[in-house]
């Protein structure tokens, strides 16, 4: 009756003095038991008297948990977010391990919460659980102390990279939980700016110099490496070749983290990289013009921005695209001398894919 008084007074106040509304209230508490006899009511986010019963409930088990074991709802909390934290891609033993806890504590922890008695065996359970992951967390950071000088450590940036866009990166990310430390097999994967100017200085020492090729620099724009070819012919020195990053890690990688020699690294870059700058392409007709004059094939004008060579065939021309012709035949532009077959190559290439006009046109 008290109760019902009390929301009599509240509804008078509401009609006739609603300017009281604001700054007056009457407030009952009604205990857990008797909060029963109001189940139409809820509170502002619709919860009804029996949610938030259970919810109370939840609340007190909880509390009851952390006044046993301190602190252990955080760390239940941050679970996932502790592991997320560390500054490395960790093995995935280690991971696999830490995720195969956390799905017990889940377990045992909606168990505990459901309950309803305070279980101190459940409760147990869950503070030795969550040990066990404090020592795994522990395990990872000894670890990385060691690994940490060591210069194919997983850095946060190179993490950070990684894990920027983990579906995309799954395979490399699958790579480097291998063993924790960045390898041949994973190296070509990655593009993060320090580890690839790290690569990009140890290519350079191990090329520049005591081989047939000159590794320039690093495109970031996309993701090739600048090489020169340096075999004594002059008509070809300083036309830039661009490999992918990839591709001559792939095949040189072991240099660096195997400590291997190569070999064919001058076939091996023309083979596999483009001719892309407009230099590269004017200095690599330049050459072509003086390799197929010897053979009677005549390149008569070129040009670049229009992207166009001429070839004279007796009273008319042939044009192909220059950056196509060029690349299509950059083998032979590498060559002093042209064999047979190679002009032969060329002559189809021109039947086939040039486009002739007459000399009035």
């Amino acid at each position: 009756m008290y109760i019902l008084w009390n929301l009599k007074i509240y509804i008078f106040v509401h009609f006739y003095f609603p300017f009281f509304v604001h700054s007056y209230f009457i407030i009952n508490n009604v205990g857990s038991s008797c909060i029963n006899n109001f189940r139409d009511i809820r509170d502002v986010n619709g919860k009804t008297a029996t949610q938030l019963n259970k919810e109370w409930e939840r609340q007190q088990r909880k509390k009851a948990l952390n006044d046993k074991y301190p602190g252990i709802i955080n760390k239940i909390d941050d679970w996932n977010e502790k592991f997320e934290k560390i500054p490395t891609v960790v093995k995935g033993d280690i991971e696999i391990k830490y995720d195969k806890l956390y799905s017990e504590i889940k377990k045992e922890y909606k168990k505990f919460l459901r309950s309803s008695k305070i279980e101190n065996g459940i409760a147990d359970k869950i503070n030795e659980l969550v040990c066990e992951g404090e020592k795994i967390i522990n395990e990872v950071y000894n670890d990385i102390d060691k690994k940490k000088n060591n210069e194919w450590y997983i850095t946060k940036e190179i993490k950070d990279w990684c894990y920027r866009d983990r579906e995309k990166n799954k395979v490399t990310i699958d790579f480097l939980k291998q063993d924790g430390i960045i390898n041949w097999k994973s190296s070509c994967r990655i593009y993060e700016k320090n580890l690839v100017n790290k690569i990009i200085e140890k290519l350079k020492l191990k090329f520049n110099g005591v081989s047939q090729i000159l590794i320039q620099r690093y495109n970031e724009s996309n993701n090739t490496i600048v090489i020169n070819i340096v075999d004594g012919n002059r008509y070809v020195a300083g036309i830039n070749l661009e490999c992918q990053y990839n591709c001559f890690l792939s095949e040189f990688g072991n240099i660096i983290f195997e400590g291997e020699g190569y070999t064919n690294e001058k076939n091996f870059v023309i083979r596999n990289s483009k001719i892309i700058d407009r230099f590269s392409i004017n200095k690599a007709i330049l050459n072509f013009r003086y390799l197929l004059d010897k053979n009677n094939v005549k390149i008569y004008k070129w040009d670049i921005e229009y992207n166009e060579i001429a070839f004279l065939d007796d009273d008319k021309f042939i044009i192909v695209g220059a950056k196509e012709f060029v690349n299509n035949f950059r083998m032979c532009t590498f060559k002093r001398i042209l064999s047979q077959e190679d002009v032969n190559n060329i002559l189809k290439y021109l039947k086939n894919s040039g486009k002739k006009i007459g000399k009035e046109e």
